[in-house]
Formats: structure tokens, sequence, C-alpha cells
């Protein structure tokens, strides 16, 4: 059996390191201990690795004076803070290590803007001289830009806006930089937050509405196209005002015959607490972008704002963004399912995780 490790991050000063030990058979129990702490720079509230060096990790810390840090990851799942630098605004809530290129890309929900730091050949420490250009959004009239989360689609940067209802896109300009080229547009209101896209479809949380669509993107010169898929992602019955929607995930296959799947997170803000917690949605996902719920798991974490399956896409990390601790659930019934198989309350609250 494999033990695997996972570095947790969120609204403290350290990044925690768990090791996790699956059971003997599918949905049994394993065990989640906390190995270590790593000093991180406050609120490390999003991690994520290098995908040119899994030794190096990155963090944003989510705080008025936003900063990108990077670490180098120790053996033992320790990780020692390298270098830092400015995200250029406030409160970034979100980092994208890119795959094309050695950058980093920030999005700052407080003050709407974003950065993308060019980093230098060790990919450890920031190029930062002359300083990247700030990026700022164009919203509409009265609305405020709230950028949330950044994915790379081609050779073009995706930007979901929940404050102004945009998707920006972005491409290299001839001075190498990035600037906005154009967006879609999404329902007034909605406040689209996370998105993942595959085979040119885009799957698009909106936080606000709490919502999930689908939709083919749109040629570079068009601003819109149809929803094929739109669902709301909250249990039935429950008052759509004490929820958000946080955090949407595509898990690869059980095998090549399974059924595809996707999971979203919700999370309850108002109202009195739900004694089982936050749920996630699960919704059978088919080849032409259209998807259906299947069922709610009840998570028993409070403010589930992030989760993150492993690679082989058996187990899934959530935490608890105001209660909970961390938990590891296993995929079963050919990911139609999850069942617990692990928490631990060392750390009571987390909204972010790397599996190593």
């Amino acid at each position: 059996m494999v033990n695997f490790t996972i570095l947790v991050g969120g609204f403290t000063s350290v990044i925690s390191t768990f090791s996790f030990v699956p059971g003997p058979s599918v949905g049994s129990n394993g065990t989640l201990k906390l190995l270590s702490q790593s000093n991180s720079g406050n609120a490390p509230s999003w991690i994520g690795r290098s995908p040119h060096n899994s030794s190096i990790l990155y963090a944003v810390n989510e705080v008025t004076n936003g900063q990108l840090v990077s670490f180098i990851i120790n053996n033992d799942g320790t990780v020692d803070l390298i270098a830092s630098t400015t995200s250029g605004g406030n409160g970034p809530p979100h980092l994208l290590p890119l795959q094309q290129c050695n950058e980093v890309a920030i999005v700052n929900y407080g003050s709407g803007d974003a950065l993308v730091v060019p980093l230098q050949d060790d990919l450890l420490h920031f190029a930062t001289d002359p300083a990247p250009p700030l990026i700022t959004f164009n919203p509409a009239p009265n609305a405020i830009s709230h950028p949330h989360q950044t994915v790379e689609v081609g050779d073009q940067l995706f930007i979901a806006d929940l404050g102004s209802d945009k998707v920006w896109r972005m491409n290299k300009t001839s001075t190498g930089t990035w600037g906005i080229t154009s967006y879609i547009t999404q329902p007034t209101g909605s406040g689209p937050r996370h998105m993942i896209v595959q085979d040119g479809i885009m799957y698009l949380l909106h936080e606000v509405a709490v919502s999930l669509t689908s939709q083919k993107i749109p040629d570079n010169n068009e601003t819109s196209s149809p929803f094929i898929s739109t669902s709301l992602t909250t249990p039935p019955g429950v008052n759509l005002a004490d929820y958000t929607a946080a955090e949407i995930q595509i898990p690869v296959p059980m095998d090549e015959c399974s059924q595809k799947y996707i999971y979203t997170s919700n999370r309850q803000i108002n109202g009195t607490e739900d004694p089982l917690g936050d749920t996630i949605a699960i919704f059978s996902l088919e080849d032409d972008g259209s998807f259906e719920l299947v069922k709610h798991v009840p998570t028993g974490v409070n403010n589930l704002r992030g989760f993150i399956l492993d690679p082989s896409g058996r187990y899934l990390v959530l935490g608890g963004n105001v209660s909970g601790g961390v938990k590891v659930f296993e995929r079963i019934d050919g990911g139609a399912d999850l069942v617990l198989v692990a928490a631990s309350d060392e750390v009571p609250t987390a909204s972010t995780f790397v599996w190593l």
C-alpha cells in the first residue's frame, strides 16, 4: 500500500505536512497524522507545486499587502521559505505556476487586479527587475472586479472574475508581457469563481449563484456561447442566500470504462450550521459537456473552500476554513460516491492542499 504525504495551507502562518496511510481495502479506515509544520508567512491560503520541478512549491499570502512566496520541499515533507515578492495588490486568493513558461500568475481579489511574475532560472527567485506590469480589468459601470482564479488554455490565460461576471482572456504581447485581449460574459450577478477547461469546453462554478455551467469556448472575436448544461450545486431545500460555491474538480475516471464526474463544493455562510457540514456535489459528465446531479456527500467540515484529488484520482483531501479539520475521502462506486477514510483535527482549519 502506497503512503502519501500532503501539504496543507490556510489562514495561519505555517504550511503543515501530513502523512496519509490508506486502509487495507477499498473504503476502509486509514490514518491521517500531522508530521510537521513549516513557517510560511501569513495566510498561505493557496499553494501550488512547480510543473517544472516537483521540489519547488509556491504560495500566496492572502493579506492586504499580498505576497508570492517560494519554498523548497525537503525529503521529509517540510518546506523551507526561499524568496518572496509582492503580489501587486490586496488579498491574492490563487496562484498558478504556468506550464508554458517560467512564470507564476496571481490574482488579487481585494484590489481587483492581477500579476504574472517571471521566475529566475532556478525557479525559486523572482525576476522582478524590471517589475512586471500590473494587469487591471475594466468591469461594467457600478461593478467591481474581483478576480479569483487563473487557468491556462492553450497559449492563453483565462481569469474568472466574480465581481464583473466575466472570464477574461489574456495573451502574450509583443513585449513578452501579458495583456487582456477579450472576455467571455457570464450571467449578471452569478459570480464566476473557479473553472476547468477540457476539450474546448469550460466548466464554470459560480460562487454567488451557487451554480455550475458548461459551455463551448467561443472564438476569440466572440464574447459568449450558449450553455450546454446548468445546475444549482446546493442540497435540495436550502436557502440559496445561505450558501456560496467554492471549488470544482474533474477527476480522472476510475478506469477506462468508468463514467466521468464533476465534483463541486458548497459553503454554508449564513443560518444555522448544518451538523453534517458542507457538501460536495457529484455530477455525472458526458463527452458533449452535459452533466446531471448524482448526489451530495456531507463532509463534516464548515466553510469548505478547497479540495483536491491525488494524482491517481482515488483519494480526495479537504478541510474546513472555519472548523472541521482535515479529512480524506475515497472515491467508490466508480466515482459516483465518496466515503470518509481518514480525519485529523490536529490542524483545525485549512483551505489548500498539495499531494506529494
